[in-house]
């Protein structure tokens, strides 16, 4: 499961992030529940949308929301769904959903017999899925589990790494945010990507971002920060990677 906030809301319109298990047990074998994947579009609000955004695939099938239906829970905890982005013939990014770890025995330990389940990705531009969040409706109430759509902070990554751009595709440019090593190039100074099966990374040192061959200072355009006056977001990076000019 991914790592989400759990909040259970109970029938009566109360919500809590540590309510009692209901007593309910669980669902007969021919309750028959609901799921829906659904991919939203999310960008930065002063970011200006890409021309030509990758495509959305959920099961194989070119869509940004599919909706089944499954006999029994068992049968909604043994599937995984399959998402991806594409441009052209090229994947950009893949995001398995294995619904056996998505907290589904934990919603209805408080929300009793599932009648449907919902899991949230946000789908950026720059082709990056990232987790957003999932949500449970029971016989006595509903749990929703917010992922916040955060993909990495650099407290996960190992020594010699930072959250940076992974590079999924040039020309035109997709990436996603993600862990990668830092390098010993300066700002000004020239720079390339090197290939990895984890998304291409770049040879700026700390606090840089390589854009258009060159190392360049990062500022953050998402809280308003930066240390130069002006920040701009960059096509195709990541809304955490904006540069000063």
């Amino acid at each position: 499961m991914q790592d989400v906030k759990w909040v259970w809301v109970l029938a009566a319109g109360c919500a809590s992030n540590a309510a009692a298990p209901i007593d309910a047990g669980l669902p007969d074998a021919s309750t028959t529940v609901a799921y829906g994947v659904f991919a939203i579009a999310e960008n930065a609000y002063m970011r200006p949308s890409a021309v030509e955004p990758p495509r959305v695939f959920i099961d194989g099938v070119e869509t940004r929301m599919a909706m089944t239906t499954y006999p029994d829970v068992a049968a909604l905890e043994a599937s995984i769904h399959h998402v991806e982005t594409r441009f052209g013939d090229a994947v950009l990014t893949t995001l398995d959903l294995d619904l056996s770890n998505d907290g589904i025995d934990e919603c209805i330990d408080h929300a009793g017999a599932l009648n449907s389940w919902r899991d949230e990705l946000c789908a950026y531009d720059t082709g990056e899925l990232r987790y957003a969040s999932n949500e449970g409706a029971g016989a006595h109430g509903g749990c929703v589990g917010d992922g916040f759509c955060v993909s990495c902070n650099d407290a996960s990554c190992g020594s010699g790494s930072e959250c940076s751009v992974r590079a999924t595709h040039f020309a035109p440019f997709f990436s996603r945010y993600a862990c990668a090593p830092i390098g010993a190039q300066q700002a000004g100074e020239a720079c390339t990507f090197t290939a990895d099966p984890a998304g291409a990374y770049a040879d700026c040192a700390t606090g840089l971002a390589c854009v258009d061959g060159t190392c360049r200072v990062r500022c953050a355009q998402l809280t308003g920060s930066s240390a130069c006056g002006t920040c701009a977001f960059v096509p195709g990076y990541p809304d955490e990677v904006a540069v000063c000019p």
